[in-house]
């Protein structure tokens, strides 16, 4: 036994020492990694500063051309605000962007070449200038003025070609060096995740060696509590259906298929519940007929205008079997059946025909007709919801004395529970004597 505990020692200790390695290994890669992430960085930065200071200078150029313009337009020095000092400014975002691409041979010639045009540039501006304080806008050569401006035209456009040149340069440089940046973002996670699961391949073999040795010396004890919190369990889950059921959850039933008195108590437990689930839905069916039957004989109760009772009537009914569509028909003096209350229907028949259509059918049988799945061509039947289209139809006429007196129908958008249709039956009875 001790031989064998000296052997699993000697391999805990290799397994862990590679481990070890493992894990520093991937420490150096990851600082390595995040160490070029960092200077790529910087670097990106770098280059987006170099496109700032590039659009500087045009900018700046912009402005003072700009003040330059209205100055020999109007005479007023207010304009050469922007002019005076651009030149100062011009050559310091100048002197900043050369020191940013003094790696950058490309860039320096560029830079050199756009010196040299911008200068050019002022020099034109200023000899324009002078020109116009000199002579007055009104005595200028305005010939050798247009000469000037065409001339500031062009080496303002050059300018703008070598600037575009500097950021296309730049752009390139950033290109490059997103894509290094993102082969560092890609394979740092990867080195991570790969350390990882070795690292945590290890573990998993070494916890499975020192678990298998274990076992072996403790599987009766194992066993023993093994059982012992088996039916512990058995008896928390039973415990836990009784309390749902005591506090009204008789649906709640207990999983336990096991053999013995546990598994005899868990069957006999269930037998109860199904009972108690039963009784108490009859009683929960009965309770809601029986409601719905009260709300229709409140709606009922003391009205004697038939109008009125007849919106308080439907408005009642597709409330509670939650029916989006429905109408009331009443038989009047001249034993026609007119529309008396409507509710959510558009275009309703303002009479039905007795033997006409589905209504009038129903109607003359004086029986109720049920309507499933309906096509979309619905309106050809002859109903006073056909212009809904839904998916089922009740048409119940109300007889009273063998007679029927009106017809109620009741559009729903799916098919009506035998619940609805048991409170309907209900109540039809009663909505006939009040009708009458």
């Amino acid at each position: 036994m001790r031989k064998t505990s000296n052997s699993i020692i000697q391999q805990l200790q290799i397994v862990f020492s590679f481990s070890i390695l493992l894990l520093f290994f991937s420490l150096l890669a990851s600082y390595y990694s995040i160490q070029k992430l960092i200077s790529n960085s910087r670097l990106v930065n770098h280059t987006n500063e170099v496109l700032i200071q590039a659009e500087n200078i045009i900018s700046l150029l912009k402005d003072a051309e700009t003040g330059q313009r209205g100055y020999l337009v109007t005479g007023d020095r207010e304009f050469l605000e922007h002019y005076n000092g651009s030149y100062a400014n011009v050559t310091k975002s100048f002197n900043d962007l050369s020191d940013l691409t003094g790696d950058n041979p490309v860039q320096q010639k560029n830079l050199r070449e756009i010196k040299s045009l911008y200068e050019a540039k002022f020099g034109q501006m200023q000899s324009t200038i002078d020109i116009t304080t000199k002579t007055g806008i009104d005595q200028v050569d305005r010939e050798q003025r247009l000469k000037q401006m065409k001339r500031g035209k062009k080496l303002m456009d050059q300018i703008r070609i070598l600037i575009d040149h500097v950021k296309a340069e730049e752009n390139n440089i950033l290109t490059e060096r997103l894509a290094q940046q993102q082969i560092y973002i890609t394979f740092t996670p990867i080195i991570l995740v790969f350390a990882a699961l070795i690292s945590l391949l290890i573990s998993v073999f070494a916890y499975l060696r020192i678990k298998k040795d274990i076992d072996k010396r403790i599987l009766q004890q194992m066993q023993e509590e093994a059982k012992y919190l088996e039916t512990n369990r058995r008896i928390t889950a039973i415990e836990g259906v009784t309390k749902q059921v005591s506090s009204g959850n008789y649906t709640a039933r207990s999983t336990d298929s096991g053999e013995g008195e546990l598994g005899k108590i868990s069957l006999a437990l269930n037998n109860m519940t199904a009972s108690l689930e039963t009784t108490f839905n009859e009683l929960n069916h009965k309770a809601w007929i029986q409601t719905g039957e009260m709300r229709v004989a409140d709606a009922m109760r003391g009205e004697r205008i038939l109008k009125n009772l007849s919106v308080r009537l439907i408005e009642t009914i597709t409330d509670y079997i939650q029916a989006p569509l429905g109408t009331i028909y009443i038989i009047d003096s001249e034993y026609n059946f007119k529309l008396y209350a409507s509710y959510g229907a558009r275009q309703v028949p303002e009479t039905i025909e007795v033997g006409k259509g589905m209504t009038g059918q129903a109607i003359m049988s004086q029986k109720k007709i049920v309507l499933h799945d309906l096509p979309e061509t619905y309106f050809n039947i002859q109903s006073s919801l056909g212009h809904v289209s839904p998916a089922t139809v009740v048409i119940m006429p109300l007889v009273f004395g063998h007679e029927c007196i009106g017809v109620i129908e009741i559009g729903m958008l799916s098919t009506p529970t035998a619940q609805q249709m048991e409170f309907l039956d209900a109540s039809i009875e009663s909505i006939s004597i009040g009708v009458n």
